[in-house]
C-alpha cells in the first residue's frame, strides 16, 4: 500500500477511497432525509423557528438556543422551554 513508482496511489487505495466516499454520500443522503422529516414535524408543531437543524454524513444535529431555554444567569428551564422540548422529543422519537 502507498504510492506506486509513478507517485500515484495503488489500485487498492483508490478502491478504498471510492468505497469510503460512497458510504459518506449514502450517509449524508440518509441524514438529509431524516433532517427533512424532522423539519416537517417541527414545522407542524409550530416550533421550527426555534430549532436549528444540521445534517452530516454521520448524524443529524438539533440546536436550541440557550435564550429559548433559560433566563440569563439562571439554571432552571423556562416554562415555555419544557413545551418546546416536548415538541422536539415528539418529532425525533421515531429515530430512537
Amino acid at each position: 500500500m502507498g504510492l506506486d513508482s509513478d507517485g500515484d496511489y495503488s489500485q487498492e487505495q483508490e478502491e478504498s477511497k471510492d468505497a469510503f466516499e460512497e458510504v459518506e454520500k449514502a450517509g449524508l443522503e440518509e441524514s438529509e432525509k431524516m433532517a427533512d422529516a424532522i423539519e416537517d414535524a417541527l414545522k407542524e408543531a409550530n416550533v421550527l423557528d426555534e430549532v436549528e437543524i444540521t445534517a452530516t454524513s454521520k448524524y443529524v444535529e438539533l440546536n436550541l438556543g440557550s435564550g429559548i431555554l433559560f433566563d440569563s444567569g439562571r439554571a432552571e428551564l423556562k416554562s415555555e422551554a419544557v413545551n418546546l422540548i416536548e415538541k422536539v422529543a415528539d418529532a425525533i422519537y421515531q429515530y430512537n
